[in-house]
């Protein structure tokens, strides 16, 4: 039998070596440098409660936050400086509670708009003044969501002037010396009936871009899952494009053309509102079922490991009449919580186990169990 003394010593020995250790700067979860899931959440930017949204972001512990960036909106004339006072809030809030940021950069103003889309070398300098103006919050930027069709383009979209923009915004940060990781085009799965005339398949465009070149362009590839149909686990046809797992169709395309390291963030998913079930039951306007349907979808996704993030809408709503009934509210209006609230709590604490130790000493009743941490807080 073990003395005591030396139980105790081999405790703070082992605490030692799990807290004493060189820890350096760690890639956020879900980076092509991180092996880890991340856990995200979207922030609407003109939405009601911005602070306290992100003030619940820091509390689940959420690995990113996203917010949409209205570049058109905010910076209407080229002469004007644009209008960027709700994202520096949002972004020094952001960056006291150490919460990594996404912007998704949308909506091209006229003024930096060509015949073939958002203008390459205007678009650089608006990514870097970003990149610049937000050093430590801001650590990736998703580039123009849904480019593959003409509402998220701003112009008949096509894979080689994408590329193009790409290429201008990523040589832009790097010659800066900025560590902000450039997201590509938030592929949107088209519906199976009456697209617009100018969009293109998601499966196509992103073939049209490693055909131009793009399968060593991209470290990430963003989806945008919008009115996602059937359960979550409902699998591919090859038809019905609008369905969670649409991810394994888009992944069957990147290793086609030879792109095994890019890895895929879901950017947004929200179901079809008023269509959608769950077992046979509605998920309009019924909380429950809502929750039941993304707990079922997250551990699918967390599951892929060439899944880096998934981005669950929203913590926050938009306010101002323009509410979504798609989007799923997580902090709905006064103090309430959505049930799914509680279960994401629970999936992200998931990522921060800890190391249980049970030491029995001299008799059954002298047992101590002692949880130390094995990454830092």
């Amino acid at each position: 039998m073990k003395p005591r003394w030396l139980c105790i010593f081999a405790i703070f020995f082992l605490a030692a070596a799990l807290f004493c250790q060189p820890q350096g700067v760690q890639a956020a979860r879900g980076t092509p440098q991180s092996p880890d899931f991340g856990y995200g959440v979207q922030l609407e930017l003109s939405g009601n409660n911005l602070t306290d949204a992100l003030q619940s972001a820091a509390i689940l512990q959420v690995d990113w936050v996203i917010l949409d960036l209205d570049w058109g909106k905010q910076y209407p004339e080229e002469k004007n400086q644009p209008d960027l006072a709700a994202l520096d809030q949002a972004m020094e809030l952001a960056r006291q509670f150490e919460i990594p940021v996404v912007i998704s950069l949308n909506n091209t103003p006229a003024w930096a708009k060509t015949a073939s889309g958002p203008d390459p070398e205007l678009t650089a300098r608006f990514v870097l003044n970003l990149a610049q103006r937000y050093p430590q919050a801001l650590q990736a930027i998703e580039l123009f969501p849904g480019a593959n069709t003409l509402a998220g383009w701003g112009a008949n979209p096509d894979p080689k002037s994408y590329l193009a923009v790409y290429n201008a915004a990523q040589n832009a940060i790097k010659q800066a010396g900025l560590p902000v990781l450039l997201v590509a085009a938030g592929l949107t799965p088209l519906p199976t009936s009456q697209p617009a005339a100018a969009d293109i398949d998601d499966l196509s465009f992103l073939q049209g871009l490693y055909r131009a070149g793009a399968r060593d362009a991209f470290p990430v590839i963003s989806l945008h899952l919008q009115e996602v149909v059937g359960e979550p686990t409902q699998a591919p046809d090859g038809i019905q494009h609008r369905i969670l797992r649409h991810y394994e169709e888009v992944r069957q395309v990147m290793l086609d053309n030879g792109d095994a390291k890019g890895i895929l963030w879901i950017t947004s998913f929200t179901w079809d509102s008023g269509k959608n079930q769950l077992n046979d039951v509605s998920l309009t306007n019924n909380l429950e079922a809502q929750s039941e349907w993304l707990a079922q979808a997250y551990p699918q996704l967390r599951s892929q490991l060439y899944i880096g993030v998934a981005f669950m809408t929203s913590l926050n709503s938009r306010g101002g009449g323009e509410e979504n009934p798609n989007n799923v509210t997580l902090n709905l209006s006064g103090s309430n919580e959505h049930p799914f609230y509680s279960v994401l709590k629970d999936l992200i604490a998931q990522n921060n186990p800890a190391i249980i130790i049970q030491l029995s000493f001299d008799t059954p009743q002298q047992k101590h169990i002692i949880k130390l941490r094995s990454d830092p807080p």
